[in-house]
């Protein structure tokens, strides 16, 4: 048994989907949840990271954590901040790491979640979103972030050769050029 932590990161609204992988196609969602918030500077980002502390805690040796990476082309006002975040979070992982001795940590490219939750890069999130509706029907999902974190807890599944999804060629295609940990399970 082998869980996988997937987290979408966001400054409003940061999805998670804790994956129990038993052997392959047999897996059960253990959380699929969103934390969103309304809150604003310090008190937005301890929101977050309290629950992400949460969610690494139900990790331990050998589980996976499987994170989309930043967006490098991003622009507007609350770049900056959101980068913020996507380090204070890595951080967050880092420090439980040590802790819990889970050491398995994969970073993501949106794009290449787009591919391989629907094969286009190109998806927007509503397509992501009805993409992994098909995938997992019996799966209540929340909205767009829940299901980004659900692809990326699939995409761990699969990296641990335990897949809990059916994708084309040209997805896993996609799945291959992440950077899974080197140090294997």
């Amino acid at each position: 048994m082998v869980k996988v932590l997937g987290i979408d990161p966001s400054l409003t609204a940061t999805g998670v989907a804790l994956l129990n992988v038993t052997k392959q196609n047999e897996h059960e969602w253990l959380i699929v949840d969103v934390f969103a918030n309304k809150l604003t500077g310090h008190s937005r980002i301890n929101y977050i990271i309290n629950e992400i502390r949460e969610m690494l805690g139900y990790l331990g040796e050998g589980d996976l954590v499987v994170m989309e990476g930043p967006s490098y082309g991003s622009h507007g006002s609350r770049t900056h901040e959101l980068a913020g975040i996507w380090w204070l979070i890595r951080h967050e992982i880092y420090l439980s790491q040590a802790r819990t001795g889970q050491k398995h940590v994969a970073i993501v490219p949106p794009r290449t979640r787009a591919k391989y939750a629907t094969g286009n890069g190109n998806a927007s999130k509503s397509e992501v979103l009805k993409s992994v509706g098909e995938m997992f029907p019996n799966q209540p999902i929340i909205d767009d972030n829940a299901a980004d974190a659900m692809t990326f807890a699939a995409m761990g599944a699969r990296w641990l050769n335990m897949p809990v999804d059916e994708r084309t060629p040209e997805q896993i295609e996609s799945f291959m050029k992440v950077e899974w940990p080197d140090d294997g399970l």
